[in-house]
């Protein structure tokens, strides 16, 4: 199993698309997997070796179920971020309508909303690194990043002049 995930996916979450909607569905599960390869490099590797593992004479049924976990959690990371686009391409966090009934609409955006409007959500990188720790035995992913940026931000501050 691939790292590899298609519109089939989307429209198997979302129902089916429409011509431009599809291929516009095509273009953006590519660039997914391009960005998803970029965030998580490791993941391709641990996807063939659980392949491997599964394809092997005499194959433990977890072997099998972990190689199909992660073909699944790969088609459904990439499907949700694909659909948030889908559905709200400009990323409105909330809509109104005047109270007096007027037509008027007017929109936010959450401060937080990535300039890019295809984007992984916390949920499914969480969801990707859980399953790295239960692949590798290893730490956690995210700590790493959180201890460098914290000693960073402590060099930074030690910089700063007192008052």
């Amino acid at each position: 199993m691939p790292f590899t995930a298609s519109v089939a996916d989307v429209e198997a979450r979302h129902g089916a698309l429409s011509g431009p909607d599809s291929d516009l569905a095509s273009v953006l599960v590519k660039d997914a997997l391009v960005k998803l390869r970029g965030l998580r490099p490791s993941v391709p590797g641990l996807i063939d070796a659980a392949d491997d593992a599964a394809a092997a004479v005499g194959a433990t049924a977890t072997q099998i179920q972990t190689a199909a976990d992660w073909e699944r959690l790969i088609r459904v990371a990439v499907a949700e971020a694909v659909i948030r686009v889908l559905i709200n391409a400009e990323q409105y966090r909330s809509t109104s309508i005047g109270a007096d009934g007027s037509i008027s609409v007017s929109y936010t955006v959450a401060a937080e909303v990535p300039r890019a409007r295809l984007a992984f959500s916390g949920d499914d990188l969480a969801d990707i690194d859980r399953k790295i720790r239960q692949t590798t035995g290893s730490g956690s992913v995210v700590s790493i990043g959180l201890t460098s940026l914290a000693t960073e931000a402590e060099t930074q501050l030690s910089t700063l002049p007192t008052p």
